[in-house]
């Protein structure tokens, strides 16, 4: 190969790079929002089971914004902590409510309803993906 080749060829893998840049950013965007609105979404399924399982109340008591965290608790997030979720794993990614925020979801140790229903959703640029929470305990992904 001689060296104008080796330039050619530098110079067509830059012009693919920053063609292939914008979409990879949304890429990233996208995958960081999903992840974490799939961790949302299991473990609000994993606290109602757990209510139902134990016997006892177990809400997930959310704090939203760009600093964002849960933690799924059978007491108060000092106390009896059984999952915690800091929003600092998922750069980028906003958590916002339908319901004010902070906000404590929880899970009737007998039927799994809440009470009242909720949409949260998690934002990275232009993704966005949502968990709802119907009052009679019903958890969708969207």
């Amino acid at each position: 190969m001689t060296q104008l080749e080796v330039f050619v060829a530098t110079g067509v893998l830059g012009i693919l790079a920053t063609t292939a840049l914008p979409s990879f950013q949304g890429l990233m965007e996208r995958i960081r929002a999903r992840g974490a609105a799939e961790g949302l979404y299991a473990d609000m399924n994993y606290s109602k089971s757990e209510a139902i399982r134990r016997g006892v109340a177990v809400k997930v008591v959310i704090t939203g914004g760009s600093a964002w965290s849960y933690c799924v608790t059978t007491d108060s997030c000092a106390d009896g902590v059984l999952r915690s979720v800091s929003g600092g794993d998922f750069p980028g990614v906003t958590l916002t409510s339908t319901r004010a925020l902070p906000l404590a979801v929880g899970f009737d140790p007998r039927r799994g309803t809440t009470g009242q229903s909720t949409t949260l959703t998690l934002q990275c640029g232009a993704a966005s993906y949502s968990v709802v929470v119907s009052s009679m305990g019903r958890i969708r992904y969207k």
